[in-house]
């Protein structure tokens, strides 16, 4: 699962509910299977913020995060398949555009009679696709062949 993935850092939990999907009748618990990758040597480990240090959010909260694909607690990684400075760079550029991406959703669904909050919005894709060139311009991202 791991080998094939996009990503090459994938949360635990993220990894855990996948093994669940093929492999519905093994009952391992997320301790269980956590430990169980611990223990093989293929494996590397690196820690995020657990949900507690990250502001506490409640399991509903936790829950809505997760079903949007965002996951906290530590990460797994297969110690021979480690990414490459290009591969660092083509991940960052796809979130640099899936950011820009979101933001163009969000200033279609403004509401053009808050001036205040259009005016915050303007200055944040602007930033954003500054830092966006930028970055293109010192890793030569925009050349990065999909």
């Amino acid at each position: 699962m791991i080998a094939k993935n996009e990503e090459f850092y994938i949360p635990l939990r993220k990894l855990w509910y996948g093994y669940r999907l093929l492999f519905p009748k093994d009952e391992i618990s997320l301790e269980e299977f956590e430990q169980t990758l611990r223990e093989d040597d293929r494996f590397l480990f690196g820690e995020r913020p657990s949900e507690e240090r990250c502001g506490g959010e409640s399991p509903e909260q936790i829950r809505v995060m997760e079903s949007l694909g965002v996951f906290g607690g530590p990460y797994v990684s297969l110690k021979s398949r480690q990414p490459t400075q290009q591969d660092i760079a083509r991940s960052i550029e796809k979130t640099f555009q899936r950011l820009l991406s979101a933001l163009s959703h969000m200033w279609d669904a403004r509401n053009p009679k808050d001036k205040s909050m259009e005016k915050s919005l303007q200055n944040v894709i602007a930033k954003v696709k500054a830092l966006h060139t930028a970055f293109q311009k010192r890793t030569g991202a925009d050349k990065i062949d999909e």
